[in-house]
């Protein structure tokens, strides 16, 4: 999982060290691009570099996907996706909905079960990864109230 504290300025730092120090061959990406100024940078590395920037620590990239984990912050953060063509896959202005079914269960300490609801979650185009997703005025039959839940994605 990537740390939540990287920040647009922590990335940008990151490629100038890239920049500056270069790039191991084993980390080059496989799929995808981070474009920057015409140029190419493997996103999962530059994210990596950018933890440690901001942690101290270089992340380990056993402990996070690239693809879509990388990409979705990246993009999240104003940055540019494209694929190994070339093409543009991602970036701030064009990203596709996605739509989720989330099965939401609250059980007792005994494990009975207190409370079921079935959401649809669907993101609206021009968001990313991690951004709140509402749905108003769910009726919550074991709280007696109507309440707007909010879900991070």
């Amino acid at each position: 999982m990537i740390p939540g504290n990287i920040l647009k300025k922590h990335i940008l730092i990151a490629l100038d060290i890239l920049d500056k120090n270069g790039m191991p061959k084993n980390r080059a990406s496989k799929k995808f691009d981070l474009l920057y100024k015409n140029k190419k940078y493997p996103p999962k590395y530059a994210i990596s570099i950018a933890n440690k920037v901001v942690n101290n620590i270089e992340l380990d990239p056993e402990i996070y996907s690239g693809g879509n984990e990388s990409n979705n912050l990246l993009i999240r953060l104003g940055f540019e996706i494209i694929d190994k063509n070339g093409k543009t896959i991602y970036n701030k202005n064009n990203y596709p909905i996605k739509s989720k079914v989330l099965n939401f269960d609250l059980y007792d300490e005994d494990g009975d079960r207190l409370f079921s609801h079935t959401f649809i979650l669907q993101m609206a185009p021009r968001t990313a990864a991690k951004e709140v997703v509402t749905v108003p005025n769910c009726n919550d039959s074991f709280f007696g109230r109507k309440v707007i839940y909010k879900f991070y994605m």
